[in-house]
């Protein structure tokens, strides 16, 4: 088995794979002296691939080979992305904004007691702005803390919109470390692999080796870009982290806390529009439904005041007198 890589897809090696006698049906074929023509069709194929030295670790590394490309991919894009998450954090201002008001926000409701005048609080404390009613009952903290930033710092209302990369960022960035770890370790057993004697032994009959060798020196040198720009990503976000006081959160706990914030305030300002909007037709209505009364008994005078006039006499007036 030479590695074809043109002529053998992933699916099908990994299905050939599946289909490798255990170490009893290998026992059974290798003790049998019969005749191979006697054997069913299942039993010739299984020793025909009895026949290819290393079999096993040949075919994991040909599926490690066809989907090397397709993985790198998605790692790398995932670093990319983890990466442009940690900068939409950092360069939005108006997040730091919106967290020092929180803060001063807490502090007034807290006043002289323990826990006034703190310096900072943690991020978890930013889901439960949502969960903490108002002193009528009617809405949250969260939706009091948006109304408060829309007419005193409107230039800040919009700061979701600058954190369009942390959603994903918190999603890939949670294994992001183990899938590189697991893909080196993959890379490091195709290294040890081509370094076993047979191939080396057996060089000039089995291609399988040199194939090896040559994948190997690519693989290793798209690893360590791969792993350079993790390690740049995780630096700058160990600086980001530590700048928020949450050196203790993953990457991914640290993300998903920022985006939930970000998305609650966004939905809690799309309730007090909706909110200010319902009001503002009530207001419209209670005033077009005092016009019309107005109206309505405006024309009541006016037909009253002509059936007045044309009866020919006015009628009566009480007196305003008070009676003797």
């Amino acid at each position: 088995m030479s590695l074809d890589t043109r002529t053998l897809q992933p699916n099908f090696v990994v299905q050939l794979m599946r289909l490798l006698p255990t170490d009893q049906e290998v026992a059974a074929l290798q003790s049998y002296t019969g005749p191979k023509e006697d054997l069913g069709v299942a039993e010739r194929f299984l020793f025909e691939l009895l026949c290819i030295p290393r079999l096993k670790p040949r075919l994991q590394c040909f599926v490690f080979i066809l989907e090397f490309n397709a993985r790198l991919h998605d790692l790398s894009e995932n670093v990319e992305v983890f990466s442009y998450a940690i900068h939409d954090i950092k360069r939005c201002t108006s997040l730091v904004k919106v967290l020092e008001i929180v803060l001063a926000l807490g502090n007034y409701m807290n006043g002289q007691g323990p826990k006034g005048g703190a310096y900072g609080f943690k991020l978890e404390f930013l889901t439960k702005l949502a969960d903490t009613k108002t002193s009528d009952n009617k809405s949250t903290l969260l939706h009091y803390l948006v109304d408060y930033i829309h007419r005193k710092f409107p230039e800040y209302i919009s700061f979701p919109q600058e954190l369009s990369n942390v959603e994903i960022g918190a999603k890939v960035s949670e294994n992001i470390v183990d899938e590189i770890s697991k893909f080196k370790k993959e890379i490091k057993f195709i290294y040890e692999e081509m370094n076993k004697p047979y191939y080396k032994s057996n060089a000039k009959t089995d291609p399988c080796g040199s194939k090896l060798e040559q994948f190997y020196h690519t693989a290793y040198r798209d690893m360590e870009v791969l792993e350079q720009n993790k390690k740049e990503a995780l630096a700058m976000y160990k600086e980001l982290s530590k700048m928020y006081g949450e050196e203790e959160l993953k990457p991914d706990e640290f993300m998903t806390y920022i985006h939930q914030f970000a998305q609650s305030f966004k939905e809690a300002h799309n309730e007090n529009v909706r909110k200010k909007e319902e009001e503002e037709r009530v207001r419209a209505r209670r005033e077009q439904f005092l016009k019309q009364m107005q109206e309505n008994e405006r024309l009541a005078e006016q037909r009253r005041q002509q059936k007045q006039m044309a009866g020919g006499k006015p009628q009566p007036q009480p007196s305003k007198d008070p009676v003797k």
